[in-house]
């Protein structure tokens, strides 16, 4: 985070090659999910970004404040918790039926 402050580029650089990429690749999933009537939501790029929120919390907790190896299984439970959720609340009501 220093180093991005410091260097615009290479912030911008690490962005693109990380969580922009990774944002682009879950639109994508999300939006063929979607068409194939798998999940029922509205805007790929909002929920790809409401997930990887979802999920950036319990990990940044893990790496930068607790990083105790007692602290990853916790860590790995609030994250498939989280996906879960949100798959759970993105399904398509043809889904929930099944």
């Amino acid at each position: 985070m220093t180093e991005g402050a410091r260097n615009p580029a290479l912030k911008k650089r690490v962005y693109e090659a990380g969580q922009a990429t990774v944002t682009l690749k879950l639109r994508e999933f999300l939006a063929a999910a979607n068409e194939r009537g798998l999940l029922s939501i509205s805007d790929a790029q909002l929920y790809a970004e409401q997930l990887l929120g979802l999920l950036r919390e319990p990990l940044y907790q893990a790496l930068m404040l607790s990083p105790a190896p007692s602290q990853e299984g916790a860590a790995a439970d609030r994250v498939r918790a989280s996906i879960e959720r949100f798959a759970h609340g993105c399904a398509s009501a043809r889904n929930i039926t099944r």
